[in-house]
This record gives C-alpha cells, structure tokens and sequence, in this order.
C-alpha cells in the first residue's frame, strides 16, 4: 500500500506527518524529498527507512521489578540491614508509558512471631516516571534492631485503572551496630580496609596488664574482623575472625607478653594480605607473627578506639600498607637497628620484661617532661629584665608546653609609695596538643600550686577564674569552643584549685565564616590564658600569661592530612638518620661535614661540572643546616624539573669520568634498576641544582638568591633514595612534608644523626 502525503515546512525546520492508515505489528518503510513549489526544483528521494508499528496494548499492566534494601549486605544468604529506617528500592515500568504509584508494605515476618506479627508500616510514591527507580524511606519508629521483616511493592497507572501484582515477599533482617559505650571515641563509618594490607599503630599507657582490651576495632554485623589488643590468658594480641558470622572461628598472634604497665609503650599489628601473614611489634621489636588459613574479609561499620580500656591511648595511626620492620621501629620513636625476635614463651616474656625490646620514645609531650625543662618556664619581663621562654617549649609542630607563676596583688598608696598588702599565686603548667586531620586544638591547664595567702588575707577563700583569650588573624578566624567538656571559664578557691587540677579549653579555626586566608584557609590564632579575681576590689594581676601561636590551614597540597594546625613557635626540621637511610646520611652529611669534596667537588676543573660563571675552585657553601639558611619547599612549576635536569646531568657526567666512559647524553650510563641520583639541596626546593648555574637571581617567586656552588650529588641504592623522598614511607622527607604541614613557599632545616643517634648539627 502507497501513501502519498505533503507537508509544508519552513527552511530549516522539521517536517511532521502523522498517518492513521497503520495497523499493529506492519512492517513498513518510508522515504522523503523537498520540494520548493515556487522555482519548481526538488531535491532527490531520500534512502528507504525500514520500521515496525508496535503500539503498547493499552490494557496492559505495569511492572516493578530490580527490588532491593538500602544498606544492606548479604550473612549467610539472608538480606541484613544495619539502619533502623531502610530505603526500599525498585524500578516501575507501564505500557502506556504513562506516570505510575509505587505502593510499599512492611509487615514482620510470620515465622518469627515472638517479635509481633501483622503490617509494620506502609508507603507509597506518586507521578514516578516509567523506567524511573521508585526509592523510599521506611518511616522512623517502626522498626526496631534484631526483628525479621519482609516487604513488597506493586505499581499502579490511576489514570488508566490499571496495577501490577504486588510482588513476592522480600525478606530482611533489622542488625543496627552500636557504637560500644566503653570506646572511648568511634568513626563514623570504616577507616581499614581490612581485607587488604593495612597497619594499625598506637601508643598506650595501661593500668594493668591482666585487661580484656581492644586498641582497635572495625565492626562487621556480627564480628570484627580483627582484635589488636590484650587478653588475660594470653597477653598482647593480634588476631583474627574467619567471617562475619556468630560461629567464626579466630587465628592470629596469641603472644603470651604481658604489656607494660604504669609506662607508655608503642603497638602495631601488621597484616600482609599477600601472605596472610600477621605481625605483632611491641615498642618497634617484632614479637610474634602467624599466618592465617583464612583471607581476612571486609568490614565496613564504624571503628572503634580504645574499648573496654583502663588508661590511655594516643597518636593512633592507620596506614593502608604493611609497614616494615624498620618502619615499625620508626613509628615507635626508635630507628633501626638488628634486632632479633624471642621465639618461645619464655624468650618472649623474658624480653619483655628484661627491657630487650626497643625502648619506646613517646614524643607528646608529658607533664613530667614539662617540668624537667629550665625552657619551659616562662618568665615576664619588667622594668629592667626582658622576658624569659616568650613561647615556653615546642619540641615538635604538634605539642607546646608553658610554666608560668602568675601573681595577684593588691597594693594601697602610702606616704612610701605604693605598697603590696596581699598577694596570691599560682604555679600553672599550660600544655597543649594539635593533630593532623583537625583544625582544633586542646589546651590543658595544671595548677601545680596555688597559695592564696602568700601575703596578707584578703584574697584568701577568694574565687579565682582562669579563662582562655583566643585571637584570630584573618579576623574570626578563631574561636573558643564551649560545650559540655569545655567551658568558656573555670572558677573556683583554693580548694577546687589544689590537688594538681586539670582543666581543658579548646580551640577551632573554623573552615567557613571568615575570609583573607587564601586558598590554604591560613590561620593564625593567638591565645594566652586570663585569670581574674572578680570579687576583690583593687585587684591587679601583674604578670601577663605566655602566649601561644597556632597555624592552621586546609592546603590540597597535602594529600594525607587536608587540614590540620602547628605551634608555629619554631623552624620545623626533617630528621635524617644515619640508621635509617644510611646513603642518603652519608651524602647529606658530608655536604654538611666536608663541603668542598661533595660532588662536583672543588678541585674540579670540568666545565660541564662547574657553572661557567664561577670561578674554579670556589667554596662550596650548602643551605639547609641551621635556620639562618634554611631550605625552602618548591611551589610545583618547571623549576623541580630543572632541579632534576642538572643534577642527573651532574652525576651521568661524573659517573662517566670515574668509569672512564665519557657521558654524552642520553640515558643514565649506571644500572637503574639499582641506583639512582641522589642531590642535596632536595629538587623540591628553592635552592635545589639549577639556582646554582644562574649567574643572576631567578625571576620566579621563592627563597633569597644565594650566589655560589651549593650542589652535591650522589648515586645511592634506588631503594632507598625512593623511601627517602617517598610519601609513604614513615619517615622520608615526603612524610615530612604532609606530617609537618610543610606548605609550599615555607622553611624548614634538617637535623642530622649519626648511627649512634646523637645529632651532629
């Protein structure tokens, strides 16, 4: 059958033909030209289009199919979910194509009618387009943790009066994991890939040894799939469950040493999924390893810290790699050396207890350790002296303490002058914490002594307040945090004050509601602590509180901690240990030690080895050892690669003058599966190779130009030399960098220690 039709049409536009001469399920083909009627021209027919009619039967039902609950997992072939007001999910087609509701029923599952039985609860969506997902959001309050539902849906089109059957029963389980009230802190949601490499780290100070405790812990519904802690009957553990299920069965390293007790001591738990292999290390040493018959599995609920313990925890890490044995000593304070883990019960507990295994060096900062420093006190300045320790003592970017003996007086004005007629005072000890991963910052206040009646009596019984002043730049930038656990004030007499009180403030940079602080959010907070007597008329505090000054910043510069505060007291230095990276020690070291023979040395007369514009011969003179002439991080550009150009160019042609055959470009002439080029200064720094072939100071932003030869160059193990400028080793420089919040444009200095690890520098 032909069917010969005409449509007027604009230039440009598309052309439409309905026909009503079509029968379900033809097969047809159809063709078009254009023809302009006024200058009688046509184009050519255009190629036959082959179709087939297939109109929806209008009574036809809708269908709901790809039925599933959110969250939920699959333990033992049963659908668990672990949230009390479950999603339920579903796609709804029609016929007609026309807008559909989605009906939902929840009712509990007759086979467990010990829980109730009949409807729990009923939904229903409406206009949900066909092919849509239909997803809803089961009401709080009906369902309670531990019942067994089952639940179903059906599709209707109200305009055409048609519906689909409701669909078979969906069965599920309601098992909510709570977080355990004897944590002291949880996550969220999973932190560990548990069922990869992973390494868990922690420091511990425990009351006693024969506890029930957990370091760490991921959970599953039913299980974790590992334990880092200890036992009664069989001291510190690693260990692990064969599934998440209530009969699964546990391996792993049963130690047999009892943890040091009234001490901090360092824990690690390393697990190798390759292998499936676990390692226990306490304080750095290897104590014990086990293989497991099982792969380790998944979990994906919260992680909890510090369950069930008597004592403290601090500084726990998680690495999504098995670190290695030196790194274990690292990251326990220590550096490497030969060690030899006792193999029997009891070589084991004799180590343990003999003091053979590697001594921690726990690095927070401890009120003993305050105490103990002449550095730590702070004091004010008057008339004729000026202060003493202004920022108290900063061991490292994460820790400051302060002790200060602030005085109170009252004074009257006599024919003499002025003369003090009372007077209290306290003995204070300020030390505060920050952490990588959070831009606020704990300060404990420890009142080592307080004497309300050093003269006079007027101030005794009196109450005393200690408050916190934060200043922020830009402005509100910082801010005192008040809540349960840390009010805005302390006050009280001398009862509440003695006894070694302990008060805690805290402070924030927020990330929102200031601006000024560029794209790193840089904030700097200054605080100092006020202390008032309200009550006393004539009062003087005379000596101004130590203040302290926190840096923070959120740079996507750092890829491990994207946010995160200092005390920015002190230039920040890298640690390189001869034990540790012993290569790259002696490179660093010598360009420190003996200057003039690093390479190129100054005794050179190559050209290719000795910038053009200097004469032969001249000093050698390398930034990077003190802080009048730090090292500067590189902002990313070309300059880190110029950095890399000249000194692999520097060791290729020297490598080729030692082994007689002369570089003349190219690849590296050494074996690159076994060295690689090390330089000092570090190519990610201002003063790395290339600023010293520049006769004239470079034009780019960065550190002072210092004229001169500061390069040295040397082929170490390309092991090494990659743990030494890697992110993920624990103490490279790449570390450093993310650990120490090293931002680009900032300064920092190396220390250097020897094999005995005493610092040379």
């Amino acid at each position: 059958m032909a069917d010969d039709q005409e449509t007027v049409v604009a230039v440009g536009s598309h052309g439409t033909r309905h026909f009503a001469v079509l029968t379900d399920g033809w097969k047809i083909r159809w063709r078009a030209r254009a023809v302009n009627t006024g200058a009688t021209t046509t184009s050519a027919w255009s190629d036959w289009l082959a179709a087939t009619v297939d109109v929806p039967d209008p009574g036809g039902q809708p269908t709901v199919t790809a039925l599933q609950i959110d969250p939920s997992q699959q333990v033992n072939g049963q659908t668990v979910t672990t949230s009390l007001t479950p999603a339920l999910l579903a796609q709804v087609t029609d016929p007609a194509g026309q807008p559909l509701r989605v009906e939902y029923e929840v009712e509990h599952d007759p086979a467990a009618t010990e829980q109730g039985t009949g409807q729990i609860w009923t939904g229903a969506l409406d206009n949900i387009a066909s092919g849509a997902p239909a997803r809803i959001t089961v009401a709080e309050g009906r369902l309670q943790d531990g019942w067994k539902a089952r639940w179903r849906t059906r599709a209707l089109n109200t305009a055409a009066g048609t519906s689909s059957a409701w669909s078979d029963w969906q069965e599920f389980q309601v098992s909510v994991i709570e977080p355990t009230d004897d944590a002291l802190a949880y996550t969220a949601g999973a932190l560990i890939p548990t069922d990869g490499n992973f390494t868990v780290t922690a420091w511990l100070r425990w009351d006693d040894k024969d506890g029930a405790y957990t370091v760490v812990e991921q959970k599953g519904l039913h299980q974790a799939p590992f334990h880092l802690g200890n036992t009664p009957e069989d001291g510190l553990v690693f260990t692990f469950t064969s599934a998440d299920s209530p009969d699964a069965t546990t391996e792993g390293v049963r130690s047999q040493v009892e943890p040091p007790v009234n001490e901090w001591f360092h824990l690690a738990g390393v697990y190798d999924a390759a292998s499936k292999k676990a390692t226990l290390y306490l304080n750095g040493a290897a104590i014990k390893s086990e293989t497991i018959s099982f792969p380790a599995w998944r979990a994906t609920g919260f992680t909890t810290l510090g369950t069930r313990m008597s004592g403290a925890l601090d500084d726990v890490r998680i690495y999504d790699k098995a670190i290695t044995a030196d790194e274990a000593v690292i990251s326990a304070g220590g550096t490497p050396q030969p060690t030899t883990a006792p193999s029997t019960k009891s070589e084991r507990a004799t180590t343990a207890a003999s003091g053979l295994v590697a001594a921690p060096a726990y690095n927070r900062i401890q009120p003993a350790d305050c105490i103990a420093r002449n550095d730590s006190f702070y004091r004010p300045a008057t008339t004729r002296v000026p202060p003493k320790n202004e920022r108290g003592w900063t061991p490292g970017p994460h820790d400051w303490c302060v002790s200060q003996k602030p005085k109170f007086t009252v004074e009257v004005k006599t024919k003499l002058g002025w003369q003090v007629t009372d007077q209290a005072e306290f003995v204070l000890m300020t030390i505060g914490r920050t952490a990588n991963d959070s831009r606020t910052t704990e300060i404990d206040v420890i009142t080592l002594a307080m004497n309300d009646a050093v003269k006079g009596v007027l101030l005794r019984d009196q109450v005393f307040t200690l408050g916190l002043m934060v200043q922020g730049s830009p402005a509100n930038s910082c801010r005192q945090v008040v809540d349960a656990n840390h009010p805005q004030v302390f006050a009280g007499n001398r009862h509440y004050w003695q006894n070694s009180r302990k008060v805690t403030f805290k402070v924030e940079s927020p990330e929102t509601g200031w601006s000024g602080g560029g794209n790193n959010l840089l904030s700097e907070c200054t605080i100092q602590l006020s202390l008032t007597v309200p009550h006393v008329q004539g009062m003087m505090y005379k000596n101004r509180s130590a203040k302290a000054l926190i840096r923070c910043d959120s740079s996507t510069e750092n890829r491990y901690f994207p946010r995160g505060c200092i005390f920015d007291h002190n230039m920040r230095a890298l640690e390189l240990h001869e034990n540790t990276f012993p290569n790259a020690y002696a490179h660093i070291s010598k360009a420190y030690l003996t200057p003039n023979i690093t390479t190129p040395s100054t005794s050179t007369t190559d050209r290719k080895l000795w910038p053009r514009h200097l004469a032969f011969g001249t000093e050698k003179k390398f930034p990077g050892f003190s802080p009048a002439t730090p090292l500067t991080r590189l902002k990313a550009g070309p300059r880190k690669g110029r950095n890399y150009y000249r000194s692999f160019k520097i060791c290729a042609f020297d490598y080729g003058i030692r082994t007689g055959n002369p570089y003349t470009g190219g690849a590296a002439p050494w074996d690159t599966d076994k060295q690689e080029c090390d330089e000092f200064p570090f190519q990610s720094t201002y003063q790395g190779s290339w600023v010293s072939w520049q006769k004239d100071k470079p034009t780019d932003k960065g550190a002072p130009y210092m004229p001169g030869v500061a390069i040295s160059v040397s082929l170490i193990p390309k092991q090494e030399n990659r743990d030494w400028g890697d992110v993920h080793h624990i103490a490279g420089l790449g570390r450093f960098y993310q650990n120490d919040r090293i931002l680009h444009d900032e300064d920092f200095i190396l220390h250097l220690y020897n094999a005995m690890n005493e610092r040379i520098n």
